[in-house]
């Protein structure tokens, strides 16, 4: 029940970046559809990304668990890291792109901290 839960969760997540990208320039929104499926889409990642929580079971889940989270870590760096080197080529950086990747390095470093002085304790 559960692995049908995540299919639809990313399937829906995939029709809305579809439609908000748009790479074949079907569609022509106005200004308020723009908006309002810009807002659509930073909706659905948010409840993906905060509210789509996953627990484990039992260690086996975990272990499963762990390693999704990363690679989707690995994946977003290096995602990241390629649109920072392309966009820099281009000589048109959008700081937001380093900004988000300062913020997933440092969220890393200050979990790992924290995780390692509890374990001291």
């Amino acid at each position: 029940m559960k692995k049908m839960t995540e299919f639809w969760v990313v399937l829906a997540m995939l029709i809305v970046m579809a439609f908000k990208i748009d790479p074949f320039h079907w569609f022509m929104p106005d200004n308020v559809q723009m908006i309002i499926l810009c807002l659509l889409v930073a909706g659905l990642f948010l409840w993906i990304g905060l509210l789509f929580r996953e627990h484990a079971r039992d260690e086996r889940e975990s272990f499963h668990l762990y390693r999704a989270s990363r690679a989707g870590f690995v994946v977003g760096v290096v995602a990241f890291s390629v649109l920072i080197v392309i966009q820099d080529l281009q000589h048109r950086l959008d700081p937001l792109l380093l900004v988000a990747l300062a913020a997933m390095i440092i969220t890393k470093l200050m979990v790992l901290i924290i995780s390692r002085r509890g374990d001291e304790e």
